[in-house]
């Protein structure tokens, strides 16, 4: 996966095995939906109820569309913890507004997290 930034929004295209599981080529985040941005090194609660579109294998991958907490997410996370209320940690957490999807969820190292945070306004 690689996090690209422009002046106006945060492109996320996935690669290879990615694509598979995700069912998506690219997601593109407009800077102005962004209303918080944080990184998570520590265990952080994933509370979904309903696969949309994507994969969920316990322990290797949640990838894709889910349903939780009254709104659309997408996630795209490597070794998930636990089933319907699972965790993970090293996560990037964007939550939206005026989008498809509340709550965009990834997997990246914290480098990566750092400058997407940084040009969301966010803080690590």
């Amino acid at each position: 996966m690689k996090l690209r930034l422009s002046e106006e929004a945060l492109t996320v295209a996935l690669e290879g095995w990615e694509r598979v599981w995700a069912l998506r080529r690219r997601l593109v985040v407009p800077r102005a939906n962004i209303v918080r941005a944080e990184w998570h090194a520590e265990p952080v609660e994933i509370d979904v109820w309903l696969r949309a579109g994507g994969t969920s294998v316990p322990g290797v991958v949640k990838a894709g569309t889910f349903l939780g907490q009254g709104m659309k997410q997408f996630f795209y996370i490597r070794r998930p913890h636990g089933w319907m209320r699972g965790a993970a940690a090293n996560v990037l957490v964007l939550d939206l507004q005026r989008t498809f999807y509340g709550r965009v969820v990834l997997s990246c190292d914290e480098a990566d997290a750092a400058r997407v945070v940084a040009w969301a306004g966010g803080q690590i």
